[in-house]
């Protein structure tokens, strides 16, 4: 009798032993899971804030060079026209004053393109437009602007960042797809906002997408929590890019 208490008193001391091990060990368990988490949110938040700080950045540095252009080169080239003009009709300088005043009217386009209070006031749609027309002016492009839903307002920022995310594809196409036409499509839909930009160009080139340019690209996306992804267009030639954002972090600021 005594032996088979004994040898109760025994099972239910080890069942006890165990559970309390298993206590214990789940415990340390959920407190590193716990902790684990904690450190990829701070690791997650602590790369947005140094995307968002270069961002901030490149709009400074934009910024400056803008300024730059404006109060620097713009005043020189004015004064450079007043000389010309005071040659007088002797001399004939009228295609130089005609060259004069498209260059000083295509930097100030360049400096209001640059500046980020610029795209602030103007919103995503008139900074778009504006750029599409100033691209389709040089005479070597057709470009177009398409939307489709109803547009939402934006914050500030995110306009910015996706109007500098145009700019960049639309600047990398003239620069290397060789094409003559380009074309932006904003789509407002039910959960999310669809920018695509389209060329009729040779498509991206090798490599393209480990440039810088790409790299910023792809970093202006995630500081939206939104996807930047390339394809061939229908047409089977060219190159398009679509960037997705979802609508609560261009109303609201991402962290």
């Amino acid at each position: 009798m005594d032996t088979s208490q004994d040898l109760r008193i025994v099972v239910f001391t080890l069942i006890g032993l165990a559970l309390v091990i298993g206590v214990f060990v789940l415990s340390i368990f959920l407190l590193f899971m716990r902790k684990r988490q904690r450190h990829l949110v701070q690791m997650a938040e602590l790369q947005q804030e140094m995307l968002r700080s270069q961002m901030e950045i490149q709009e400074q540095t934009l910024q400056t060079v803008s300024q730059e252009l404006h109060d620097n080169i713009g005043q020189r080239l004015g004064l450079l026209k007043l000389q010309l003009n005071a040659l007088g009709a002797d001399v004939p300088t009228g295609p130089l004053r005609e060259q004069v005043s498209q260059t000083i009217a295509d930097l100030r386009q360049l400096s209001k393109s640059l500046h980020p209070e610029r795209v602030a006031q103007q919103g995503l749609m008139g900074s778009l437009e504006e750029a599409l027309q100033a691209l389709q002016h040089t005479g070597a492009w057709q470009t177009s602007l398409q939307v489709e839903g109803e547009p939402i307002a934006c914050r500030k920022e995110a306009e910015v960042i996706l109007f500098r995310m145009v700019q960049e594809l639309m600047n990398n196409a003239v620069k290397h797809s060789g094409g003559d036409h380009f074309t932006v499509s904003l789509h407002f839909n039910a959960q999310d906002l669809r920018i695509t930009c389209a060329d009729n160009g040779q498509g991206l080139p090798a490599g393209a997408t480990r440039s810088i340019g790409f790299t910023s690209l792809h970093n202006r996306a995630r500081l939206l929590k939104g996807t930047l992804s390339f394809a061939t267009p229908q047409t089977g030639s060219g190159c398009e890019a679509t960037i997705r954002i979802p609508y609560h972090h261009l109303i609201e600021r991402s962290v």
